[in-house]
């Protein structure tokens, strides 16, 4: 019974696997198309590399979108000097930032996405 239920159990898991496998071949040997330049590119009508990977990996089952919008918001929390890179520039400003607040006594937290500008130059 054991060994039944070792087998099984190894057979489930080749089969889950080849699925898995497949359908990120099938996500990968997807077409450019009008629909998935509207699906995935957005307003602009272009789909640029993050947008790209995004939907592979979320079309593939690889990850959730929510999860890559969680990852996303924390890039732009970091990026404090509104690059688009994370550099010694956000961290020296963030620590900036930091001093700033607890001379005040306030708590530093994350710098909202929507500031948009550059403090960085």
């Amino acid at each position: 019974l054991l060994v039944s239920t070792t087998l099984l159990t190894d057979c489930v898991g080749h089969i889950a696997a080849r699925a898995v496998a497949a359908k990120k071949d099938a996500v990968l040997a997807l077409e450019l198309s009008e629909d998935m330049i509207e699906k995935v590119g957005g307003d602009d009508g272009r789909i640029d590399k993050t947008e790209y990977l995004t939907n592979v990996l979320v079309e593939a089952g690889t990850v959730e979108r929510s999860d890559v919008d969680s990852i996303l918001t924390r890039f732009d929390e970091l990026d404090v000097c509104r690059s688009g890179y994370l550099d010694q520039q956000d961290l020296d400003e963030a620590r900036r930032r930091e001093r700033a607040a607890v001379a005040k006594g306030e708590k530093a937290g994350p710098v909202p996405a929507e500031m948009g500008e550059s403090c960085c130059d």
